[in-house]
Formats: structure tokens, C-alpha cells, sequence
């Protein structure tokens, strides 16, 4: 095996260790996992390597990917027969909400905290909330989703308060599953993006860490961590709100770049993950 091949089995099998916990965990097996990996070959080998102005064969994603062709016209047949909806993972609702109580001045205090509101009533209000940034929505459909997935709670005044600056469901395993997918997506498409030698340019790939710290340390790093990285999420989530087309259909891109062809209905998906990490080292260094 040449060092390349080396070094990438090595970071394969790493990556995978964590998708295998939860697998196990689920009560997934090897078998229904291969055949998932199957489609994944499949899929990428017809989408993204098809020779230019040539239609993807068979023949041809059976070499690229090692499948034979029964498998590849099998696999081809299931996926016209129900084929994936790609997400664009635009916020869904109730992340709005979120989003916009975390950036617009009349939701934050002086020291640009989010508010406790009114459910309606006195402004401003969780009802005026939903309606500036959730279009026609019942407000009460928003509050059960924010209460079921513990970002929001409910005061002794019958107020409401936000308690988490993230939609993130403590309950809902389905939904963190989806987000799950689509985050970890995210950033191993930074990372092939970077080792790739003929793309355009590199993507942000950056982190920070320390392998011999105390308990005491992890514990206050952790809780540093955290409302440094909430900070510039919610500076960057401003940033992108004011520029998005759903949030703001008759918004105009202010940021100065060449001019492209693209149709204006063209649509592009941008963001940053900020993630948290903590293991155990094995001994201790020479």
C-alpha cells in the first residue's frame, strides 16, 4: 500500500469509529451499512464523475466504484424509484424564530440579550416575533416546537424566554439525526475540498487544541468555549439574515464581487460550524 493510501485508510477507519458507535447503539449492523455505503458509491460515482458531455453508464460507475454492474443497475433502478430529495437545509421555522430573536434590536435588551416576551399583547411580543420572521405560521405551532425541543420555556408571568441559542432538540432523536447528517456532511466536504488539487481555492479548516490539561481546565474551557463561539454565531447569523432572499426577498447583495452569469434564481448554501471537543489521552508524553 503506498503512503497515500496508507495515510487514508488510517483517516477513514478514525472518521468512521464514531458513525459505528452510533450504529451499534441504534442496533444497525454491518449488512444494512454496506448496503447504505453501496447507494453512497453509487450516488457520488453518478453525479459527480460522470465524463464531460457523456451520459453516466453503468459500465462506467461499475468500474469507478468496484460494484459490478448487477449491483450498479440494482441500486440504479432503486434510487429512480424513490429518489432523494436533496435539502437545501435552510433554516425551517422555528430556527428562524431563534435567529431573529437573537438579532433584531427590538427583541434584545441594552446589553443585546434576548428579551423575556409577552406571548401577544404588549410589544413586542412572541406573536410579533413569529409574524416578522416566520410568514404565516401560527404563532402557537412555533411556541409547542420551541417548548418540545427545550429552546424556550415559559414564566410563572406566562412569559416566554429563550434558554437555548441554538435549535438543537433535546428530545426529538430523528431531528438530531438529520442535523447530525448534515453537519458532519458539511465539514468533510471542507476537508475533501482541501485535499482536493484542482479545487478552486481552500475553504476555512481551522481548530485549537491541548492534550494535557486538567479537569478543572476542560470544565472552564468548555463553558468559555461556549459563549465565545454563541458571540460569533450570532454575528455571522446576522451577516447571513440580512443578505438571505427567503428571510428578505427584495434584498440587494451588498458585498462587492465579479460580476457571474448565473440566473438570479440561483440559489447558493453558505455557513460555519463551530463544534466542541474533549477525549482522554493515552499516557503521557516522553
Amino acid at each position: 500500500m503506498d503512503d497515500h493510501k496508507s495515510y487514508l485508510s488510517k483517516a477513514a477507519i478514525k472518521l468512521l469509529k464514531p458513525l459505528v458507535r452510533l450504529l451499534i447503539r441504534s442496533g444497525v449492523g454491518f449488512a444494512t451499512f454496506s448496503e447504505w455505503v453501496k447507494h453512497a458509491y453509487v450516488s457520488v460515482a453518478e453525479d459527480e464523475f460522470a465524463l464531460e458531455k457523456k451520459q453516466q453508464s453503468t459500465s462506467r460507475i461499475s468500474v469507478l466504484t468496484g460494484l459490478h454492474r448487477k449491483e450498479v443497475s440494482r441500486i440504479r433502478s432503486e434510487q429512480d424509484a424513490s429518489p432523494d430529495q436533496v435539502e437545501f437545509i435552510t433554516s425551517n421555522r422555528a430556527e428562524r424564530v431563534i435567529q431573529g430573536w437573537l438579532r433584531l434590536p427590538e427583541f434584545l435588551d441594552k446589553q443585546e440579550q434576548p428579551l423575556t416576551l409577552n406571548i401577544n399583547g404588549q410589544q413586542p411580543s412572541f406573536n410579533e416575533l413569529v409574524q416578522q420572521v416566520s410568514g404565516d405560521i401560527p404563532a402557537k405551532a412555533i411556541l409547542d416546537e420551541l417548548i418540545r425541543i427545550g429552546s424556550v420555556e415559559k414564566t410563572d408571568n406566562d412569559q416566554i424566554c429563550l434558554i437555548s441559542k441554538g435549535y438543537v432538540p433535546t428530545e426529538d432523536t430523528s431531528e438530531k439525526l438529520k442535523i447530525m447528517g448534515q453537519s458532519a456532511a458539511d465539514l468533510l466536504a471542507t476537508l475533501d475540498n482541501n485535499l482536493d488539487p484542482e479545487a478552486a481555492s481552500p475553504r476555512m479548516q481551522l481548530s485549537v487544541a491541548y492534550d494535557n490539561l486538567s479537569k478543572e481546565d476542560v470544565e472552564a474551557f468548555k463553558q468559555l468555549s461556549r459563549i465565545e463561539s454563541e458571540k460569533l454565531l450570532i454575528k455571522l447569523n446576522q451577516w447571513l439574515a440580512e443578505r438571505d432572499r427567503d428571510t428578505n426577498p427584495d434584498t440587494q447583495s451588498t458585498t462587492e464581487l465579479p460580476t457571474t452569469t448565473e440566473q438570479p434564481s440561483t440559489r447558493h448554501r453558505s455557513g460555519i460550524g463551530i463544534y466542541y471537543f474533549e477525549n482522554l489521552t493515552k499516557g503521557n508524553k516522553s
